[in-house]
């Protein structure tokens, strides 16, 4: 029998007051069904409700919930439990429906019989000594419009009093059944509660938990209970014990890479590793609360995903976290194990879905009632790189954790850390330079935190700065030129700023407290000019383009600008609690800027063979170059003003799908950073409609017999390109950790008619970065 585990500040302890870690996974598709886990997607069958009731109108209810019934009974037993072992883990999370559970009278009351499978899923792993999460995935009235609560576009709980009610009936009923139980981990009230990914519900998931939590007291005073994050976190639950509760926990998914934290690189996980939990770390630590990583996984495959997952298991479990993985099993039509995994188990033998319009009632309950004897197809690696007493050494990148910088004075400026960031700090460079090292968590929504260099410059001013690099510690990391109201955190502000990527935004908040907004300008390469200026109510802002030549436009002042606490300035934001980024600044100036600001690109020898292009593969495959290798359709080789280049031809593709060509690069220095760019130019594409979507680079590592791992990737919008007929040089850098390195030229094409235009690519180069 399993102890019953207690809270104690922010860890779940053993009855000697020993922190417990629970690492784990969860048991998805099994009493939700979700239709792409077992390949079964089909239109009008991307959820529980479409799946199910596909079935009913086929073969009546009755027999529907008979197939229910073989499902239940066999997509999970105890041969998995056994599996699920051998990974070292225990704790698995168990998303359920809650229509299972209630009687049809929708009042809250529990149905003849609705606890059986529920009981199953507890016994099997209180005999494998595996403690359990139960996880409400679909919630009465559904919390999301998303396809995981149940039904796609059901989200009525918010405004649905009687709904609530029920969750918190079925809750109690829950807790009353299983609370007593050592087995029992947490209960997961509400998954992903999202609402409609736009509306900020965070009032009304404070009033809803309170009603669920205040339920489950009534009959369970010690279960730990996790309250769920939002889209916008979970700190605005503040302290758990100021709302009048007891034992609770947050709890949030992390997907990086996926959803949220950069595009899927290696170096992405590396920084998300160093410092992408320090502000989790703090706000626990304050607010002394438990943490659930309900969901997680590396997902997309890099060449060394299972060692991902070791190492964010052990980031997660030396913190204290609770960690399941999404998820235990996943059955295709294809077989065994893929690099792009959300499992650890899939079926060992071809698996095609029968068909749902024309196959009998006895194939379909007989595919559901075999669950439980298809021979299995498992992650072994997963499992040795899960257990192995080390984790392997991925030689990711090493971040620098920053906390403190210098504090130095730069002319008559003044500084401050608005919302709560930690401090920063101004650091001299040369003449009229300066690198601003700021914290913060984000300038947005209707709250910021950040550091502020400014001055009060009254309703006439104008300034230009030209910033030399940005650190990047978070995608969202921002640093620009800011016009505020007051110091106050939800000030009216328009700012222009820079990401770490490059790309040029500007942003708003119209009037105090009011939600910002967005608009995005451009991306360039470092170094990029901002500009700012206003004569009363009057603003211009300008910045360079890919090219490095200045443009401007005029915008509205927002509200609030009418005394004298306002204030004009440079920002630098980490976007990362309790982490300084660092802006490099060759100089901010009175003025508007005298000239257009030349972009650096390494240089060096350049290490590609073929770099233009003019050297075709032999006589025969005249149409691509050499050393070059491609794939998709119509990226040639061609004449192009008389000389050779590489063309992408959009207008004569007639599908979606990418296309790209690469070069295996030998003989680099393993640690040491490289660029890689290209010329791009668009071809009869300026103000037409269906020319591609973006243009990626990408740089990889490249290993014998394996796959080769992404490294960096740059995202270019088209417009960024097309904007100038001569055509911008794009570049991305990144650091390998083996000597050979593949460099890429991703084009994604428009699903849309009337296809136009040619991206042409030409000089490329890969060249060391020299420091």
């Amino acid at each position: 029998m399993l102890e019953k585990l207690r809270v104690k500040g922010k860890y779940l302890v053993d009855k000697r007051g020993e922190m417990v870690a629970l690492k784990g996974c969860n048991l998805g598709n099994w009493f939700l069904i979700e239709p792409w886990m077992f390949g079964a997607s089909r239109e009008g069958i991307n959820d529980h409700y479409g799946f199910w009731k596909k079935l009913e109108d086929r073969f009546g209810v009755e027999k529907v919930d008979a197939l229910k019934e073989a499902h239940y009974e066999n997509w999970i037993t105890e041969r998995d439990f056994a599996e699920i072992k051998r990974f070292g883990f225990n704790v698995v999370r168990v998303p359920f429906h809650y229509e299972r559970l209630e009687s049809d009278s929708r009042d809250g009351t529990i149905r003849a019989g609705g606890f059986k499978w529920l009981d199953k899923a507890v016994d099997m792993a209180e005999n494998a000594e595996i403690y359990v999460i139960l996880d409400m995935h679909a919630v009465p009235g559904g919390q999301s419009i998303d396809a995981p609560s149940g039904r796609i576009g059901e989200n009525n709980l918010w405004t649905d009093e009687q709904a609530q009610m029920r969750a918190a009936k079925l809750w109690k009923a829950i807790a009353k059944r299983y609370g007593h139980r050592g087995v029992i981990a947490a209960y997961d009230v509400m998954n992903e509660p999202w609402d409609n990914f736009s509306r900020d519900n965070r009032e009304d998931l404070v009033k809803i938990v309170g009603k669920i939590h205040d339920a489950i007291r009534e009959v369970d005073e010690t279960t730990l209970v996790y309250a769920p994050g939002s889209l916008r976190g979970v700190e605005f639950y503040g302290k758990p014990a100021e709302r009048g509760w007891k034992n609770v926990g947050y709890t949030e998914h992390h997907y990086p890479g996926l959803f949220g934290n950069g595009d899927p690189t290696l170096d992405m996980h590396a920084r998300n590793l160093a410092y992408g939990f320090m502000g989790i770390d703090e706000m626990l630590e304050d607010k002394q609360v438990p943490y659930l990583v309900g969901e997680f996984n590396a997902v997309f495959d890099l060449g060394g995903n299972s060692g991902l997952m070791r190492h964010y298991y052990d980031a997660y479990g030396e913190r204290g976290w609770q960690a399941t993985m999404w998820s235990y099993k996943l059955v295709k039509e294809g077989a065994g194990i893929e690099g792009d995994g959300w499992y650890m188990v899939s079926n060992a033998e071809p698996l095609p879905w029968p068909d749902f319009e024309t196959a009998s009632y006895d194939t379909f309950y007989e595919l559901l009632s075999a669950w439980s004897q298809a021979p299995l197809a498992v992650d072994e690696e997963l499992i040795e790189r899960l257990t192995e007493a080390e984790p392997i050494d991925l030689k990711l990148k090493k971040y620098e954790i920053r906390r403190t910088a210098p504090e130095q004075k730069y002319g008559d400026w003044k500084v401050a850390d608005i919302g709560g960031a930690i401090k920063g700090g101004v650091e001299l460079i040369g003449e009229n330079g300066f690198a601003l090292y700021g914290g913060g968590s984000d300038i947005w929504t209707n709250r910021d935190s950040f550091r502020y260099l400014y001055k009060r410059p009254g309703k006439q001013f104008e300034y230009h700065a030209v910033i030399e690099s940005f650190e990047e510690t978070n995608r969202y990391a921002k640093t620009g030129l800011m016009l505020r109201a007051n110091g106050g955190e939800d000030s009216a502000m328009l700012m222009l700023n820079v990401f770490p990527n490059g790309e040029v935004m500007v942003a708003r908040r119209d009037k105090d407290g009011a939600d910002a907004t967005e608009k995005k300008l451009t991306i360039d390469s470092f170094p990029t000019g901002l500009y700012m200026k206003r004569a009363g109510d009057q603003v211009v802002i300008g910045y360079t383009d890919a090219r490095g030549e200045w443009q401007y436009e005029k915008v509205d002042l927002p509200e609030g600008f009418e005394s004298d606490n306002e204030m004009f300035g440079v920002v630098a934001l980490s976007h990362v609690k309790g982490l300084l980024t660092k802006a490099v600044y060759q100089k901010l100036e009175e003025g508007k800027a005298k000239a257009d600001i030349p972009k650096k690109f390494a240089s060096g020898p350049n290490l590609l063979i073929n770099d233009s292009f003019e050297i075709a593969k032999n006589d025969i495959d005249k149409d691509q170059a050499k050393e070059w290798n491609r794939w998709g359709d119509w990226f040639n080789r061609s004449k192009i003003d008389d000389q050779y280049s590489l063309v992408f031809y959009h207008n004569r593709r007639n599908d979606g799908g990418t296309s790209g060509i690469w070069q295996d690069v030998s003989g680099l220095e393993a640690g040491e950073e490289y660029e890689f760019s290209v010329l791009a130019k668009g071809v009869g594409v300026k103000g037409a409609e269906g020319f591609l979507k973006a243009v990626e680079l990408h740089l990889e590592n490249v290993y014998e017999g394996k796959k080769s791992r992404v490294i960096k990737k740059l995202n270019v919008p088209v417009e960024a390109i097309t904007a100038d007929e001569s055509g911008v040089r794009i570049s991305v850098r990144g650091v390998p950790e083996v000597e050979k390195m593949r460099v890429l030229i991703v084009v994604s094409p428009s699903n849309e008619d009337g296809r136009v235009g040619q991206m042409v690519f030409d000089q490329a180069a890969l060249r060391k970065v020299q420091n």
